[in-house]
Protein backbone atom coordinates (compact mmCIF):
# COMPACT_ATOMS: atom_id res chain seq x y z
CA UNK A 1 0.00 0.00 0.00
CA UNK A 2 2.80 2.39 0.86
CA UNK A 3 4.48 1.80 -2.49
CA UNK A 4 1.18 2.36 -4.26
CA UNK A 5 0.63 5.70 -2.46
CA UNK A 6 4.14 6.85 -3.39
CA UNK A 7 3.45 6.09 -7.03
CA UNK A 8 0.19 8.07 -6.92
CA UNK A 9 1.92 11.05 -5.27
CA UNK A 10 4.68 11.00 -7.88
CA UNK A 11 2.16 11.06 -10.72
CA UNK A 12 0.23 13.93 -9.12
CA UNK A 13 3.41 15.95 -8.57
CA UNK A 14 4.24 15.70 -12.27
CA UNK A 15 0.85 17.22 -13.07
CA UNK A 16 0.82 19.84 -10.30
CA UNK A 17 4.42 20.93 -10.71
CA UNK A 18 5.30 21.17 -14.40
CA UNK A 19 8.81 21.76 -15.62
CA UNK A 20 10.33 24.93 -14.18
CA UNK A 21 10.61 28.14 -16.16
CA UNK A 22 14.40 27.84 -16.07
CA UNK A 23 14.19 25.02 -18.60
CA UNK A 24 11.80 26.80 -20.95
CA UNK A 25 13.20 27.83 -24.32
CA UNK A 26 11.69 30.39 -26.66
CA UNK A 27 12.26 29.37 -30.26
CA UNK A 28 12.56 32.32 -32.62
CA UNK A 29 10.22 32.10 -35.60
CA UNK A 30 11.34 32.20 -39.21
CA UNK A 31 11.06 35.57 -40.93
CA UNK A 32 10.89 34.52 -44.56
CA UNK A 33 10.92 38.14 -45.73
CA UNK A 34 13.00 40.91 -44.12
CA UNK A 35 10.93 42.93 -41.67
CA UNK A 36 10.61 46.57 -42.72
CA UNK A 37 11.15 48.78 -39.68
CA UNK A 38 8.29 51.21 -40.26
CA UNK A 39 6.11 50.83 -37.15
CA UNK A 40 3.42 48.91 -39.06
CA UNK A 41 2.46 45.37 -38.17
CA UNK A 42 1.18 44.23 -41.56
CA UNK A 43 4.46 42.52 -42.46
CA UNK A 44 4.86 40.66 -39.16
CA UNK A 45 4.92 36.91 -39.69
CA UNK A 46 5.11 36.01 -36.01
CA UNK A 47 2.15 35.67 -33.62
CA UNK A 48 2.74 37.82 -30.56
CA UNK A 49 2.99 36.34 -27.08
CA UNK A 50 1.28 38.16 -24.19
CA UNK A 51 3.10 38.29 -20.87
CA UNK A 52 0.50 39.15 -18.24
CA UNK A 53 2.95 40.20 -15.52
CA UNK A 54 4.71 42.84 -17.64
CA UNK A 55 1.88 43.72 -20.03
CA UNK A 56 4.14 43.20 -23.08
CA UNK A 57 2.92 41.63 -26.30
CA UNK A 58 6.11 40.48 -27.98
CA UNK A 59 7.45 38.37 -30.81
CA UNK A 60 10.95 37.28 -31.82
CA UNK A 61 11.97 36.16 -35.29
CA UNK A 62 15.09 35.93 -37.42
CA UNK A 63 16.50 35.18 -40.83
CA UNK A 64 20.09 34.27 -41.71
CA UNK A 65 21.28 37.87 -41.23
CA UNK A 66 19.11 39.60 -38.62
CA UNK A 67 17.32 39.23 -35.33
CA UNK A 68 13.89 40.92 -35.23
CA UNK A 69 11.99 41.97 -32.11
CA UNK A 70 8.40 43.15 -32.30
CA UNK A 71 6.28 44.56 -29.48
CA UNK A 72 2.77 45.88 -29.06
CA UNK A 73 1.67 47.82 -25.98
CA UNK A 74 -2.05 48.28 -25.35
CA UNK A 75 -2.08 49.46 -21.74
CA UNK A 76 -2.04 53.29 -21.59
CA UNK A 77 -0.16 53.48 -18.27
CA UNK A 78 2.58 51.16 -19.51
CA UNK A 79 2.72 53.18 -22.73
CA UNK A 80 3.24 56.39 -20.77
CA UNK A 81 5.94 54.71 -18.71
CA UNK A 82 7.86 53.68 -21.84
CA UNK A 83 7.55 57.05 -23.56
CA UNK A 84 8.41 59.04 -20.42
CA UNK A 85 10.98 56.87 -18.68
CA UNK A 86 12.48 55.08 -21.68
CA UNK A 87 12.81 51.50 -22.84
CA UNK A 88 15.77 49.14 -23.41
CA UNK A 89 16.24 45.81 -25.15
CA UNK A 90 19.14 43.90 -23.61
CA UNK A 91 20.80 40.89 -25.24
CA UNK A 92 23.14 38.50 -23.46
CA UNK A 93 25.02 36.14 -25.81
CA UNK A 94 25.91 34.01 -22.78
CA UNK A 95 22.24 33.20 -21.97
CA UNK A 96 22.46 34.52 -18.40
CA UNK A 97 19.94 37.38 -18.83
CA UNK A 98 22.59 40.02 -18.05
CA UNK A 99 22.63 43.56 -19.46
CA UNK A 100 25.48 42.96 -21.93
CA UNK A 101 24.29 44.61 -25.17
CA UNK A 102 21.50 47.17 -25.15
CA UNK A 103 19.35 49.30 -27.42
CA UNK A 104 18.03 52.17 -25.30
CA UNK A 105 15.16 53.62 -27.30
CA UNK A 106 13.45 55.88 -26.50
CA UNK A 107 15.70 57.48 -23.93
CA UNK A 108 14.36 58.65 -20.59
CA UNK A 109 12.69 62.08 -20.62
CA UNK A 110 11.51 62.03 -24.23
CA UNK A 111 8.03 63.22 -23.27
CA UNK A 112 9.29 66.05 -21.01
CA UNK A 113 8.26 68.82 -23.37
CA UNK A 114 6.90 72.26 -22.58
CA UNK A 115 3.15 72.52 -22.65
CA UNK A 116 1.58 74.16 -25.67
CA UNK A 117 0.34 77.70 -25.06
CA UNK A 118 -2.77 77.31 -27.18
CA UNK A 119 -3.92 74.01 -25.76
CA UNK A 120 -7.69 73.85 -25.35
CA UNK A 121 -9.24 72.66 -22.10
CA UNK A 122 -12.31 70.52 -21.51
CA UNK A 123 -13.08 70.34 -25.19
CA UNK A 124 -13.20 67.11 -27.16
CA UNK A 125 -11.55 67.56 -30.59
CA UNK A 126 -12.97 66.20 -33.78
CA UNK A 127 -11.56 63.09 -35.44
CA UNK A 128 -9.52 65.12 -37.88
CA UNK A 129 -7.64 66.98 -35.16
CA UNK A 130 -6.90 63.71 -33.36
CA UNK A 131 -5.56 62.20 -36.55
CA UNK A 132 -3.36 65.25 -37.04
CA UNK A 133 -1.99 64.96 -33.52
CA UNK A 134 -1.23 61.30 -34.12
CA UNK A 135 0.59 62.17 -37.33
CA UNK A 136 2.73 64.82 -35.62
CA UNK A 137 3.51 62.48 -32.74
CA UNK A 138 4.68 59.70 -35.05
CA UNK A 139 6.72 62.12 -37.14
CA UNK A 140 8.91 62.81 -34.09
CA UNK A 141 10.10 59.23 -34.30
CA UNK A 142 10.23 59.03 -38.09
CA UNK A 143 12.40 62.13 -38.37
CA UNK A 144 14.79 61.09 -35.59
CA UNK A 145 13.70 63.75 -33.09
CA UNK A 146 13.41 61.00 -30.47
CA UNK A 147 16.90 59.91 -29.51
CA UNK A 148 18.32 56.55 -28.52
CA UNK A 149 21.70 55.07 -27.72
CA UNK A 150 23.51 51.76 -27.98
CA UNK A 151 25.06 50.05 -24.97
CA UNK A 152 28.00 47.72 -25.48
CA UNK A 153 28.00 47.85 -29.29
CA UNK A 154 30.91 49.19 -31.33
CA UNK A 155 28.71 51.92 -32.85
CA UNK A 156 28.82 55.31 -31.11
CA UNK A 157 25.05 55.88 -31.41
CA UNK A 158 21.93 55.04 -33.33
CA UNK A 159 20.82 58.46 -34.59
CA UNK A 160 21.13 57.37 -38.24
CA UNK A 161 19.76 53.88 -37.72
CA UNK A 162 16.12 54.91 -37.78
CA UNK A 163 16.23 55.09 -41.57
CA UNK A 164 18.26 51.92 -42.07
CA UNK A 165 21.51 53.78 -42.80
CA UNK A 166 23.18 51.86 -39.99
CA UNK A 167 22.89 48.14 -39.41
CA UNK A 168 20.85 48.44 -36.18
CA UNK A 169 17.37 49.82 -36.70
CA UNK A 170 14.54 50.63 -34.26
CA UNK A 171 11.30 52.57 -34.46
CA UNK A 172 8.20 53.33 -32.38
CA UNK A 173 4.85 54.33 -33.82
CA UNK A 174 1.31 54.64 -32.46
CA UNK A 175 -1.37 53.10 -34.66
CA UNK A 176 -4.97 54.24 -35.15
CA UNK A 177 -6.14 51.91 -32.38
CA UNK A 178 -3.98 53.71 -29.87
CA UNK A 179 -1.46 50.86 -29.60
CA UNK A 180 2.28 51.42 -29.33
CA UNK A 181 4.18 49.42 -31.95
CA UNK A 182 7.88 48.79 -31.39
CA UNK A 183 10.09 47.20 -34.04
CA UNK A 184 13.81 46.47 -33.94
CA UNK A 185 16.27 44.85 -36.35
CA UNK A 186 19.73 43.80 -35.16
CA UNK A 187 22.29 42.07 -37.40
CA UNK A 188 23.45 38.76 -35.96
CA UNK A 189 27.06 39.74 -36.65
CA UNK A 190 26.60 42.76 -34.32
CA UNK A 191 25.52 40.49 -31.46
CA UNK A 192 27.53 37.31 -31.83
CA UNK A 193 31.19 36.74 -32.64
CA UNK A 194 30.22 33.49 -34.34
CA UNK A 195 26.60 33.77 -35.61
CA UNK A 196 26.70 30.31 -37.18
CA UNK A 197 26.92 28.65 -33.75
CA UNK A 198 23.72 30.40 -32.68
CA UNK A 199 22.00 29.43 -35.93
CA UNK A 200 22.85 25.86 -34.95
CA UNK A 201 20.99 26.13 -31.65
CA UNK A 202 23.21 27.90 -29.12
CA UNK A 203 20.91 29.84 -26.71
CA UNK A 204 21.09 33.50 -25.69
CA UNK A 205 18.96 35.82 -23.54
CA UNK A 206 16.74 38.81 -24.22
CA UNK A 207 15.52 41.25 -21.56
CA UNK A 208 12.80 43.82 -22.25
CA UNK A 209 12.87 46.61 -19.67
CA UNK A 210 11.27 50.01 -19.12
CA UNK A 211 13.03 52.89 -17.44
CA UNK A 212 12.07 54.08 -13.97
CA UNK A 213 12.56 56.96 -11.54
CA UNK A 214 15.82 56.02 -9.79
CA UNK A 215 15.59 58.70 -7.09
CA UNK A 216 12.73 59.97 -4.96
CA UNK A 217 12.02 62.91 -2.72
CA UNK A 218 9.19 65.35 -2.20
CA UNK A 219 10.21 67.57 -5.08
CA UNK A 220 10.43 64.62 -7.48
CA UNK A 221 7.01 63.45 -6.33
CA UNK A 222 5.59 66.87 -7.14
CA UNK A 223 7.14 66.75 -10.61
CA UNK A 224 6.00 63.18 -11.22
CA UNK A 225 2.43 63.85 -10.18
CA UNK A 226 2.16 67.01 -12.24
CA UNK A 227 3.82 65.47 -15.26
CA UNK A 228 1.61 62.43 -15.42
CA UNK A 229 -1.59 64.32 -14.66
CA UNK A 230 -0.81 66.73 -17.48
CA UNK A 231 -0.26 63.76 -19.78
CA UNK A 232 -3.60 62.36 -18.65
CA UNK A 233 -5.34 65.66 -19.48
CA UNK A 234 -3.63 65.60 -22.84
CA UNK A 235 -5.10 62.15 -23.48
CA UNK A 236 -8.61 63.23 -22.52
CA UNK A 237 -8.91 66.17 -24.85
CA UNK A 238 -6.82 64.96 -27.76
CA UNK A 239 -4.24 62.25 -27.34
CA UNK A 240 -1.97 61.67 -30.32
CA UNK A 241 -2.39 57.99 -29.58
CA UNK A 242 -5.85 57.88 -31.18
CA UNK A 243 -9.34 57.03 -30.00
CA UNK A 244 -8.38 53.72 -28.40
CA UNK A 245 -7.05 55.28 -25.16
CA UNK A 246 -8.21 58.88 -25.40
CA UNK A 247 -10.31 58.59 -22.23
CA UNK A 248 -8.02 56.22 -20.33
CA UNK A 249 -6.98 57.40 -16.87
CA UNK A 250 -4.07 55.81 -15.01
CA UNK A 251 -5.06 54.66 -11.50
CA UNK A 252 -4.56 57.02 -8.55
CA UNK A 253 -2.30 59.45 -10.41
CA UNK A 254 -4.23 62.41 -9.00
CA UNK A 255 -3.19 61.47 -5.44
CA UNK A 256 0.55 61.18 -6.03
CA UNK A 257 1.37 64.39 -4.16
CA UNK A 258 -0.23 63.08 -0.94
CA UNK A 259 0.34 59.33 -1.19
CA UNK A 260 4.04 58.67 -1.73
CA UNK A 261 3.47 54.94 -1.30
CA UNK A 262 0.60 54.68 -3.76
CA UNK A 263 0.56 51.85 -6.33
CA UNK A 264 0.95 54.39 -9.15
CA UNK A 265 4.02 55.91 -7.51
CA UNK A 266 5.54 52.52 -6.82
CA UNK A 267 4.92 51.50 -10.43
CA UNK A 268 7.06 54.40 -11.65
CA UNK A 269 9.86 53.73 -9.13
CA UNK A 270 10.48 50.21 -10.43
CA UNK A 271 11.26 48.97 -13.96
CA UNK A 272 8.75 46.79 -15.76
CA UNK A 273 10.88 43.89 -16.92
CA UNK A 274 10.51 40.68 -18.90
CA UNK A 275 13.44 38.23 -18.92
CA UNK A 276 13.53 35.63 -21.69
CA UNK A 277 16.40 33.56 -20.39
CA UNK A 278 16.80 31.13 -23.28
CA UNK A 279 16.16 32.07 -26.90
CA UNK A 280 17.14 29.84 -29.80
CA UNK A 281 17.29 31.14 -33.37
CA UNK A 282 15.43 29.53 -36.23
CA UNK A 283 17.97 27.74 -38.45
Amino acid sequence: MRLFMLMIFSMLSLVAFPKGKKNQVLHSKEQSKPLIIDGKSNDWQVPLIFNKKSGFYYGISNDKQNLYIEMKIKDPVLMQKILTLGFTIYIDPNAKAKNILGINYPEKGMMNRKKGKNRQKNKEPNLESRAERLKKFNMKFLTGMVEGQLVGFDEAGMEESYFGEDDIDALIQINNKGELIYEAKIPLKSIFKNPSSYLKGKPFSIVLETGYFNSYNGRNAEHMAGGFRSMDRYNRYGSPYGGGISRARPPMLGKMRQQTGSPAMQYMLEPTRLKIKKVVLNK
